[in-house]
């Protein structure tokens, strides 16, 4: 008895058909054969034996098969939809991760730019002041030659006359 009870549930597991969902040119195409690299296979029980014989119960395994078929389509397009949302939520963090990095360069710059500034406007004021300093020394030698005494440096940034 055992042995014909395990008989017939094989028998029942070898009837369950294999088939495989398959990607063909945009289009879900269902195969006995793996179709491509990608297939997925889908355990799908064989229709009743009696629809053989009776047309509208093979009618209504059909309804159920293809109810089936666009559950698991629909299914798979909400989970390409995920997929898509989670690629473009990782592109934005991206892209502000980016632009945050991009805002504290740009402060950097400008800062150091402002330090320029500042040391430029510093060397501007000292070179004036050492024009300043050069012309007065030229105005006193000009003027102690004018009086026939003689001027030098006196490294103080003054002259020193006779």
């Amino acid at each position: 008895m055992k042995k014909l009870m395990l008989l017939a549930a094989l028998w029942a597991a070898s009837a369950e058909a294999e088939t495989y969902r398959c990607n063909v040119d945009g289009k879900t195409v269902y195969s006995q054969t793996q179709c491509s690299h990608g297939a997925e296979r889908v355990r799908m029980a064989p229709a009743p034996t009696d629809s053989l014989d009776n047309p509208e119960a093979a009618e209504r395994h059909r309804l159920k098969l293809e109810q089936e078929q666009a559950r698991q389509e629909a299914e798979r397009q909400e989970l390409e939809r995920q997929a898509e949302a989670a690629r473009q939520r990782t592109l934005e963090e991206e892209r502000l991760r980016h632009d945050r990095a991009m805002e504290s360069n740009l402060e950097v710059v400008k800062s150091k730019l402002d330090r320029i500034e500042t040391d430029t406007k510093q060397l501007r004021r000292e070179q004036a002041e050492q024009g300043s300093a050069l012309d007065q020394a030229r105005s006193e030698q000009a003027r102690s030659k004018a009086l026939g005494t003689t001027c030098r440096p006196n490294g103080g940034g003054t002259l020193y006359c006779d």
